[in-house]
């Protein structure tokens, strides 16, 4: 899990056009992440979690429809979650505590039911029906 690869997420991962799992989490990885990343539209596991990530997470975020995991907690990404998850429907867990996003969680993410859904308590409130924990 924890590993030392450190540096900024390659602009060229989209590429890997039949990449399905990408796990980077605990890599020390700073900077933003690439738009190239969410090119890669069969990508089903996306984990960027417990790195040094900054920026925003882009409305793109949404051309992610084969998506079933998505975790970006504990970074540091500003400004608010977009509200495109209308599309990733077989979304089951994504995670966005130990950020500085802003505002709430958006209405497409909790219209999904997922059994995992887990944000800073001030994009929660109220926790439920939307979140099912909160830091």
């Amino acid at each position: 899990e924890e590993g030392t690869i450190g540096g900024t997420i390659p602009s060229n991962l989209d590429e890997l056009t039949n990449l399905l799992f990408l796990d980077l989490d605990a890599q020390e990885l700073t900077g933003t992440i690439p738009e190239t990343i969410f090119d890669i539209t069969g990508l089903q596991t996306l984990d960027l979690n417990e790195n040094r990530l900054t920026g925003t997470l882009s409305s793109s975020i949404g051309d992610l429809t084969e998506l079933v995991f998505f975790q970006i907690d504990n970074n540091n990404m500003i400004g608010t979650i977009p509200d495109v998850f209308d599309g990733v429907v077989g979304l089951g867990e994504a995670t966005f505590e130990d950020n500085n996003f802003t505002g709430v969680m958006p209405a497409s993410i909790c219209q999904i039911g997922l059994s995992t859904l887990q944000g800073d308590c001030a994009l929660c409130e109220p926790v439920e029906p939307c979140c099912t924990g909160c830091q």
